[in-house]
């Protein structure tokens, strides 16, 4: 018989806050022009159907019964960017099957840069100027380098103050037309700063590519003055500066500000107009440093060289949101709730919106989240049954937990999942398996951290993140599966909550 949880234990999901009421504002941001303007159905499909024969760039989506078709181009009109159309297709296809979504709705996509912005009908688009009315996916480079996971090359293994007291940046000539007279007068952003920082030893603004110029006298000009070498700078080099530089070309820089909050070093961001789906989520002089003037990043840097880690705050706050919101769940999470507000946009169709948005908000993990108990050894209880994805153990309840077990029931075989915990004296315990009680009874002793990790076919199906709790009030999370989770100093777990996602 199961030990009976004791009353400190209940609703202790609502002590924790969780990040889907920010996803929420983000998909309110982008939807509520559209909700309060109303959209005539009728009117709108015409539009679609049009701008789908007329423009390249414009693909349609069709979302029906569970599934997501892509209309075809009218033969003769040259196909627009064909990869990233496949990419989105496949994303809302994973999207619609994970969520359950029981809408049926049209959209359109503009598949260029800029993005296509209407003020009469609602057109999506991965980027897009501040103030306009383009509905924002999560932007293809996203998709492309499939959340910024597979290529390790963007794992920065380099801890901040290991890093030198310098910035970086690196990206091609774009952002505007390279002629001479752009160059004298420093009207390019991109080559302005580069000339900006010509010697400085503490920035290193590089510009290897040369595009959009218009003759071969200017391109041969700036490769005299250095620009247009070739010679590129890879990501395990420039993690080795304290400063990752951002500054727009033609449009936002996706992968740059993405890779940059992910690593240890910290993001300077120039002023931009343009937007990504998740920006509006990220606050200056928290996730990132401002920068509006060339001089600010040599006011930056002398700062941290006069008081060594002022800035690895930054650096610190810029990873916890990356760690919330730029993974395939929270993307997954955004874009579905974001085609339900979408939906709700046209008269004619409001009656398919039947769920109510704060009850589909819980869907994902009601529906196709695998079935977990977790057994778990508290400190002066004994023993607990938790199940779901609840905390094991109340935050802020000061005792720890000194051993557990997680056994899933059905979808996931014992060896397909493995637990390892850092014990009370800092070793790491061998890894049990799914069933396997991991620590101790009896002995007083805390668990010191924790890492969770899927192998076999439950790593083809599901991927999982972790959160957890410490005695002294300082919180973790989430954290990628297999990654160990545990605080810069040691202090003993007080409560984790484990959550297993279904990936497509």
């Amino acid at each position: 018989m199961r030990p009976t949880k004791p009353n400190i234990y209940a609703n202790v999901a609502n002590s924790y806050p969780d990040v889907d009421m920010t996803i929420r504002s983000w998909c309110l941001k982008e939807a509520t022009y559209w909700r309060r303007r109303g959209v005539d159905l009728t009117s709108a499909l015409e539009k679609f159907r049009n701008l789908n024969e007329t423009r390249p760039s414009i693909t349609l989506f069709e979302i029906k019964d569970g599934q997501v078709t892509m209309t075809p181009k009218p033969g003769g009109l040259r196909e627009g960017p064909v990869l990233r159309a496949r990419l989105y297709h496949e994303f809302l296809r994973k999207t619609v099957k994970a969520f359950s979504l029981d809408i049926n709705i049209t959209m359109a996509v503009d598949l260029d840069d800029g993005g296509l912005a209407l003020d009469d009908f609602p057109i999506f688009s991965f980027q897009k100027l501040a103030e306009t009315n383009a509905i924002l996916l999560p932007d293809v480079d996203f998709l492309d380098w499939k959340f910024y996971t597979a290529n390790p090359d963007h794992i920065d293994p380099i801890p901040y103050d290991k890093k030198i007291d310098s910035a970086i940046f690196v990206g091609a000539s774009s952002g505007g037309y390279v002629t001479r007279e752009a160059i004298e007068l420093r009207s390019h952003p991109r080559l302005r700063s580069a000339m900006f920082f010509a010697g400085n030893a503490k920035v290193n603004f590089l510009i290897p590519v040369v595009v959009q110029y218009d003759a071969e006298e200017t391109k041969e000009l700036l490769r005299n003055m250095g620009i247009g070498t070739g010679n590129r700078v890879e990501w395990p080099e420039q993690f080795r500066h304290k400063f990752l530089i951002s500054m727009d070309g033609n449009g936002a820089t996706c992968s740059r500000v993405a890779i940059s909050l992910k690593s240890n070093s910290v993001l300077l961001k120039y002023k931009s107009p343009h937007q990504l789906y998740y920006f509006s989520g990220l606050i200056p002089w928290l996730h990132f440093v401002p920068i509006e003037h060339d001089s600010d990043i040599i006011s930056v840097i002398e700062l941290e060289e006069k008081c060594p880690g002022y800035f690895r705050m930054f650096a610190h706050e810029g990873q916890n949101f990356a760690r919330n919101y730029l993974g395939r769940y929270p993307s997954m999470k955004y874009t579905a709730l974001l085609l339900r507000m979408y939906a709700s946009c046209f008269e004619d169709a409001k009656e398919l919106t039947t769920k109510a948005e704060d009850d589909f908000i819980d869907l994902y993990r009601q529906d196709n989240s695998p079935e977990i108990d977790i057994l778990a050894h508290v400190q002066n209880s004994g023993d607990i049954w938790c199940s779901g994805d609840s905390w094991v153990n109340a935050p802020g309840s000061k005792i720890w937990l000194e051993g557990f077990a997680i056994e899933p029931r059905g979808s996931i075989q014992k060896f397909d999942l493995r637990y390892q915990t850092i014990a009370a004296d800092g070793s790491l315990t061998d890894w049990s398996h799914a069933g396997e009680f991991c620590g101790t009874r009896g002995k007083n002793l805390p668990l010191m951290g924790l890492r969770i990790e899927l192998l076999g076919n439950a790593a083809v199906q599901f991927d999982c993140e972790y959160y957890a709790h410490f005695v002294d009030g300082s919180e973790i999370g989430p954290v990628r599966m297999g990654e160990l989770c545990k605080p810069p100093k040691p202090v003993p777990l007080e409560a984790f909550r484990l959550v297993m996602m279904l990936i497509g």
